[in-house]
């Protein structure tokens, strides 16, 4: 339906290498033209201990590597184009 929101809250923790993410994202839901639909996605994340330490550069780089292979595996589990 149009105008369908999803919230999601992740957070986990590496305790080998001290390390710990939080995640907050909206994702929102709007038919297409072509009869599918078009998910916005948008949110916030927090990286604290050592990982942090790689710095905004390389964590931003495997974050968007992170969600854009989520959104292809999802595509196509759900038979998206």
């Amino acid at each position: 339906e149009e105008g369908k929101l999803i919230a999601v809250s992740a957070s986990g923790e590496d305790r080998q290498i001290g390390s710990r993410i939080s995640v907050e994202a909206t994702l929102g839901l709007e038919p297409s033209d072509d009869g599918g639909t078009v998910i916005d996605v948008s949110g916030t994340y927090e990286v604290a201990g050592r990982v942090a330490t790689l710095g905004a550069g390389t964590i931003n780089r495997k974050a968007t590597k992170i969600i854009d292979q989520f959104f292809a595996a999802a595509g196509a589990a759900l038979g998206g184009r």
